[in-house]
């Protein structure tokens, strides 16, 4: 069952940054350079650890990845000797309060059902230094949104490829991530949006934990 597994979630590593046709690389590049000034960074939902690896990549001391699958971790410890990874789940990661300066999130939130996603971002605030950092990258809810036909008229080829995988691959609470309002959720939880950016397929946030008194 254990090599059934290995190969399962090896082929889910490669397999998703195929299907997302290039686009993964330059957003996680991108993500990372957001959190580059930081001591301390941790990743939650690291998966195979490519989002962990960029960020090392920009000169970070201290990087770790989170992820709840120990086989996603075994692949990532042995490609990305440099980062450390701990087994946990985004509600609770258990690490000390206020340990780190920024945390990142790959294409993760929106797989998380809402009553654990608001226990997630409690638990960021919790762990994160004040004025620390969330930077996160999801899919775009524009692939959804909008008609095929707009999709293509705007980005070509690209915007019937993702606007088709958008409505193919069925994920349980998508809709219910697309519909937050994203500068409210953050709020409630202690963080200010500061950065919205949204682009075919990629939506990239940034939040800022907020200093009381």
């Amino acid at each position: 069952m254990a090599i059934i597994q290995k190969k399962i979630t090896r082929g889910y590593i490669t397999g998703f940054d195929r299907l997302m046709i290039g686009s993964m690389e330059n957003a996680r590049t991108a993500l990372a350079k957001k959190v580059a000034s930081a001591n301390s960074v941790l990743d939650v939902g690291c998966g195979g650890g490519s989002m962990a690896a960029a960020v090392c990549e920009q000169g970070v001391d201290e990087v770790w990845g989170l992820d709840p699958s120990p086989y996603l971790l075994q692949h990532a410890a042995s490609q990305y000797p440099q980062v450390q990874f701990v087994q946990a789940l985004a509600e609770n990661t258990g690490f000390s309060n206020q340990r780190f300066d920024a945390i990142t999130a790959c294409f993760l939130l929106h797989e998380i059902p809402p009553r654990y996603l608001d226990k997630a971002l409690a638990e960021f605030h919790r762990i994160l230094k004040p004025g620390g950092v969330v930077a996160i990258i999801e899919p775009s809810p524009l692939q959804l949104n909008h008609s095929i036909f707009s999709l293509v008229k705007k980005w070509g080829w690209r915007g019937f490829y993702f606007g088709l995988m958008a409505r193919t691959i069925k994920e349980p609470f998508i809709d219910a991530w697309h519909h937050q309002n994203m500068t409210q959720k953050f709020a409630e939880f202690g963080f200010e949006l500061i950065e919205d950016k949204d682009s075919l397929p990629i939506r990239r946030l940034i939040a800022k934990k907020i200093n009381h008194g």
